[in-house]
């Protein structure tokens, strides 16, 4: 693995880890009772979820076009 496919994994990580903890506060902030406390499990499958995402998996051509375009464009 290239260390620019470490890099993307951990930042996927880390945004992972900021939705799934912003969910739970949010919930818990908006007075939610009895919300569960997010698990390992949870950070890991939003991971998975953006990965693909990223990766464009199950994105139609027009959408992954979009989003490679874009990257050109931000210097990325």
């Amino acid at each position: 693995m290239s260390d620019n496919d470490k890099r993307l994994r951990y930042d996927v990580l880390m945004t992972a880890i900021g939705v799934v903890d912003s969910n739970y506060f949010q919930l818990k902030d908006a007075g939610e009772k009895n919300v569960p406390v997010p698990t390992t499990k949870d950070y890991i499958e939003k991971a998975e979820q953006l990965l693909k995402f990223i990766e464009g998996d199950g994105l139609s051509t027009a959408t992954r076009q979009l989003l490679n375009e874009t990257d050109t464009t931000v210097g990325c």
